[in-house]
């Protein structure tokens, strides 16, 4: 795996220069500050598979680098690893807004470093492994996540998603709540649609979904299976009485401009919340996976009592 780190401290380059070639990460390019990763960026040969990114920089931050970089077609899918003293949760979502992939702080352990590159790589190995399979007969997104959105303003694919979560985990950060949102009847749905009707249509409703949030308060992340998570910090300007209502206009649209209005009404959406800072210390599995867990147990309650009440 080919690494560029950026850092305008000597001392820590020197460390990275130490570091990474224990871990296993030998091919590591070092620039000493933004100015300097943009130049070797410019050569149009230069390929690199990570970036490790200071966020306290002079002139361009971190923050700001990353972006750029983000915006470079052939960077655009290439993780990006944010290494930063700053544990607020305002810089924290500065960064994942920016392209950002992960996010570990300073001061930083070996183990750090090698857990989260390891995690880097896996997804690396994942994408070449999945990158040259054919269409499948069914929509591959009727119960899996969709691999290649577009970029989304607010939308993180979910393995982002979950190193969003556990970036504020481990920084014993809350986040104000989160959402399920769920399209009803989505298998047979998917089904009766060709893939990329499908995928049309989970694009289109990524797009108004994200002009729901107000101020970049939140992000969200389509899962698979017709649902989508919602994830918003302790400021949130957008979890208001009329935001379950602006979810539903915008799936309303979504579905006109992509499925036939003629055929009457368009599938439901079902909305539930749960807030549960506990999700972060489940050793059973995964973040995203236990918040899922969790939302989805809230949901199912929420029905049950609709038609106890009914």
């Amino acid at each position: 795996m080919k690494i560029l780190a950026v850092d305008d401290d000597p001392l820590l380059i020197e460390m990275l220069q130490l570091m990474l070639p224990t871990a296993g990460y030998s091919d590591v390019t070092c620039a000493l500050g933004s100015h300097q990763a943009l130049d070797i960026l410019q050569k149009p040969d230069t390929d690199f598979d990570c970036f490790l990114l200071d966020i306290q920089m002079p002139d361009i931050d971190g923050v700001e680098l990353c972006r750029r970089i983000h915006k470079m077609p052939r960077f655009q899918k290439t993780p990006k690893v944010m290494l930063t003293a700053m544990s607020e949760i305002e810089y924290i979502n500065r960064a994942f807004a920016a392209g950002a992939t992960d996010y570990i702080t300073k001061p930083f352990e070996f183990q750090d470093i090698k857990t989260r590159l390891g995690l880097v790589e896996q997804s690396l190995i994942r994408a070449k492994d999945t990158a040259p399979e054919p269409a499948p007969k069914q929509p591959r997104n009727t119960f899996g996540e969709l691999p290649n959105l577009p970029e989304i303003r607010y939308h993180l694919q979910p393995g982002v998603m979950a190193n969003y979560l556990a970036s504020l985990g481990r920084l014993n950060l809350l986040l104000r709540d989160f959402y399920l949102v769920s399209i009803e009847d989505f298998e047979p749905l998917a089904n009766s649609l060709s893939e990329l009707s499908t995928y049309d249509l989970i694009e289109e409703i990524c797009h108004e979904f994200s002009d729901c949030i107000q101020g970049g308060d939140a992000f969200f992340s389509y899962v698979g299976g017709g649902e989508f998570v919602f994830a918003f910090n302790g400021r949130s300007a957008s979890v208001d009485d009329e935001f379950a209502y602006r979810l539903k206009i915008a799936h309303e649209t979504a579905c006109e401009a992509v499925l036939d209005p003629d055929n009457g009404s368009f599938p439901a959406i079902t909305l539930s919340n749960v807030v549960k800072p506990s999700i972060f210390n489940d050793p059973r599995r995964g973040v995203l996976d236990a918040l899922l867990v969790r939302l989805r147990k809230g949901k199912k309650q929420r029905l049950e009592q609709s038609h106890h009440h009914a």
